[in-house]
């Protein structure tokens, strides 16, 4: 589970702060999820408002920045490592929906720089009953599935094209896979990736998006990580958000489960790159190698 980092990589933290400092002033989060006031044990705190978040009426809008998660589903416990909180997702066999965290937030802006840590606790392939398998961009005969991810999406659900962004990790072994981002084509959709993950290890992503140009950046642990296939995110002509995040079923006796932690997100800086050093300064507080 994530827990606190080792001296090096708060000394990491600092220095990635005070170099960035200029660029960080005008910095202001609208999602700050820790779950420091939740109870380890139990399921977190949510807000939950009639209809999604609407910035344009008044009994719709939310204070910012978003500490609480809108809603939740399946099995989503606060969990307490080293004074660290996050929540333990869990998504097992018996299971025919996804068990999923929506932060549902609804800012106008064109920049997202979204920051999360992420350990992976235990997963496997996944069932056909639980989700479709997509073919790898650079290897289109290996299909592979989400374990987890985050899909980014315009406000307005009755648009059929709001899926601005997802990210997604799936399993290639028992034991770890693969990074990446899920992405239309023609037939579906591929996964272009950009790293491997380990099973209970600790990662911090940061993705940094402008939907203007169509510039995506990703640091995993604070180092820039390439996507193996050149992508542009797209404009849809949106500017409000809501973030999904979701745990998969398994299709073994072991569930699905990953720890999260650490959600931020800002709209407000125009060089996205200089938040990643931010969501990794903030992340690095809580990074180590998990012990086995």
């Amino acid at each position: 589970m994530l827990s606190k980092s080792k001296s090096i990589l708060a000394l990491t933290a600092v220095a990635a702060l005070a170099f960035s400092a200029m660029q960080l002033q005008a910095a202001t989060p609208i999602m700050n999820i820790t779950f420091e006031n939740d109870t380890p044990g139990y399921a977190p705190a949510t807000t939950y408002l009639t209809g999604m978040p609407n910035p344009t009426v008044p009994s719709q809008q939310q204070p910012l920045p978003i500490t609480e998660p809108f809603t939740i589903s399946g099995s989503v416990t606060v969990v307490e490592n080293g004074g660290v909180k996050s929540v333990n997702m869990v998504a097992d066999p018996t299971r025919t929906a996804i068990t999923h965290l929506d932060t549902a937030w609804a800012v106008p802006a064109p920049i997202l720089n979204l920051a999360f840590d992420l350990n992976i606790g235990s997963a496997s392939h996944i069932a056909s009953e639980y989700a479709s398998s997509y073919p790898l961009a650079t290897n289109p005969s290996t299909y592979v599935a989400p374990v987890t991810g985050v899909t980014i999406r315009d406000n307005d659900w009755s648009v059929g094209t709001n899926v601005l962004l997802r990210f997604v990790a799936a399993a290639t072994t028992e034991t770890g896979g693969v990074f990446g981002i899920r992405v239309p084509t023609a037939s579906g959709f591929e996964i272009i990736t950009f790293g491997e993950y380990e099973n209970g290890q600790d990662y911090n992503i940061a993705l940094n998006a402008n939907f203007t140009t169509g510039e995506l950046g990703i640091l995993v642990n604070g180092k820039k990580a390439t996507l193996d296939t050149p992508y542009s995110v797209s404009d849809f002509g949106f500017d409000l958000y809501t973030t999904y995040f979701y745990v998969n079923g398994s299709d073994s006796a072991t569930p699905n489960s990953i720890f999260l932690g650490g959600i931020r997100a800002y709209t407000d800086v125009p060089e996205p790159a200089s938040l990643s050093i931010l969501g990794f300064a903030a992340g690095a507080l809580l990074l180590r190698r998990r012990k086995h």
